[in-house]
């Protein structure tokens, strides 16, 4: 008896069609299985770092909330959050700090589970104030694009150690001083990291900070001299900075050391690296001591004076003694090689009682302020 085929066999075409359509549906449901497992961490992590907070003595007000999320992430967003207590130590000196959004995103990724992400989406102010020191308030607003920070999933808010990262492709930066000065920067490509540690020794590090910015745009208010190129903006900064612990973190207030590790920036043609350290007691004005280097400052002397900012007899001294190192050079050296007065300067830098010394010549002097009321926080949202 004859076999036949059956008349209605699923082609090769179809079969794979249909092992195709059954893997997606089994990725659709990995990807709900996973949005869900990232939802409820979340969860943890938003109620962890509410609760905590609250201990702290912080008042939190999360604002309205909003869950969303893409392929293998899961998101919540917070409109409108606002955060009040206190920085610092009584011992140390502690002022009340008031931080207020439009709105503050948290996400987790199934790519990096451990890694909660934070993005900071329209206005955001902060705002330190202490009644018994009137004329220090200040405050801090920023608006920026792709402003993302990176924490640890689980770390406690305001743990005893941590370690933050954060970047941004764009930020505008407006600070509100003493005596209501108010300056406005722009910064682009914005990347750092951060460590913590409360219970760290005098070989140990209480805080330690590194930034980087390809370039700020400097205020619109701020002279400057005609005819440099690109005096408006810095490029290629760096800080790393560390605040060293203390053999008796209980002890009475005493100064908090601020060690410069590495500050550099280039201004038109001029290139500076700054290291040091400074003391900040709890009351008073801060002293310290620092190296400043300079280089590039024979030929920004040269400019300035051809464009009539500076005495004419500046440039021509600048040039003679380039012209008197050339001769007593010896053989030619590299035909690349910068003059003299461009050459890399060291300068001693002091900071006694608010006053700032090249040297022995006093170059600056702090002065302090009241904060204007109309530096207020974004209105919240419905």
């Amino acid at each position: 008896m004859p076999i036949f085929p059956p008349l209605f066999a699923p082609s090769r075409h179809a079969r794979r069609m249909r092992a195709l359509g059954l893997a997606l549906l089994c990725l659709a449901a990995a990807d709900g299985v996973a949005w869900l497992a990232a939802q409820h961490l979340l969860n943890d992590a938003l109620r962890g770092w509410t609760q905590g907070l609250a201990a702290q003595g912080w008042t939190v007000q999360p604002g309205r909330q909003r869950r969303g999320g893409s392929l293998l992430t899961a998101r919540i967003t917070l409109t409108s959050p606002r955060l009040r207590g206190r920085i610092g130590t009584p011992a140390g000196g502690s002022r009340a700090a008031l931080w207020g959004g439009d709105r503050l995103t948290l996400s987790l990724s199934a790519l990096h589970p451990l890694s909660l992400r934070l993005g900071l989406e329209g206005a955001q102010v902060l705002r330190l104030s202490d009644p018994a020191r009137p004329g220090q308030d200040m405050a801090v607003r920023w608006q920026g694009q792709r402003v993302l920070g990176w924490f640890p999933l689980g770390m406690a808010p305001a743990g005893r150690s941590g370690r933050a990262s954060w970047s941004a492709a764009l930020m505008d930066l407006q600070i509100l001083g003493p005596g209501a000065r108010d300056v406005a920067f722009r910064l682009r490509d914005v990347a750092g990291h951060g460590l913590w540690d409360s219970a760290a020794g005098p070989q140990g590090s209480r805080l330690a900070l590194s930034a980087t910015c390809a370039r700020i745009d400097l205020p619109l208010s701020w002279p400057m001299p005609p005819g440099l190129p690109d005096a408006r903006s810095l490029r290629d900064a760096a800080l790393v900075v560390a605040i060293p612990g203390r053999a008796d973190p209980h002890a009475a207030a005493a100064p908090t050391t601020v060690l410069v590790q590495d500050a550099r920036a280039r201004w038109s043609t001029l290139a500076w690296q700054a290291v040091g350290r400074a003391d900040l007691p709890p009351d008073g004005a801060a002293d310290g001591e620092a190296t400043l280097s300079v280089e590039g400052v024979g030929g920004t002397l040269r400019t300035l004076a051809q464009t009539g900012s500076l005495s004419p007899d500046i440039g021509r001294v600048a040039a003679a003694i380039d012209r008197w190192a050339a001769t007593m050079a010896g053989p030619p050296g590299r035909p690349d090689a910068p003059a003299l007065t461009d050459r890399r300067i060291s300068l001693p830098l002091r900071l006694r009682a608010g006053t700032l010394f090249i040297g022995e010549v006093p170059v600056a002097t702090l002065a302090t302020g009241e904060l204007s009321p109309a530096f207020a926080l974004p209105a919240p949202r419905p």
